[in-house]
């Protein structure tokens, strides 16, 4: 029984970036992806850890720091740079086709005639049999 010693892998050893890539496409398909950037609570968490790294001299010791938030924010960072890779993976390979759209105002009223950008199909862009 030697292997009753050893640390059964974790999550991201076993699926590698597959959760990643799974759930950033389903965002990006379903057109949400600035929803989901806007709402994510660890873009969040890193926007204000940004500011506040950016209004702090280089003399001056943060009173907010927290030496146990340096890896989660680094764990952070390594989330969100994976996320825009894949997405912008996505719309390099697979951009969005041209839709109508009807957003809705704060008061309750729709706003008619919201157009997203026309781009090339990714079937167009697939490399063509005996090309």
């Amino acid at each position: 029984m030697e292997e009753s010693g050893q640390v059964p892998p974790g999550n991201h050893e076993v699926l590698g970036d597959s959760v990643t890539w799974g759930g950033c496409t389903i965002i990006y398909l379903l057109g949400q992806q600035l929803h989901f950037e806007l709402f994510d609570f660890s873009y969040q968490v890193l926007n204000v850890a940004e500011v506040e790294a950016a209004a702090i001299t280089p003399n001056q010791k943060n009173p907010h720091f927290v030496p146990e938030w340096d890896a989660l924010l680094e764990a952070m960072k390594k989330a969100r740079r994976l996320n825009n890779h894949v997405f912008s993976m996505l719309k390099a390979r697979c951009p969005l086709e041209d839709k109508q759209a009807c957003a809705i105002k704060q008061s309750g009223a729709p706003l008619h005639r919201i157009k997203f950008e026309n781009t090339v199909s990714a079937f167009e862009t697939l490399p063509q049999k005996g090309a």
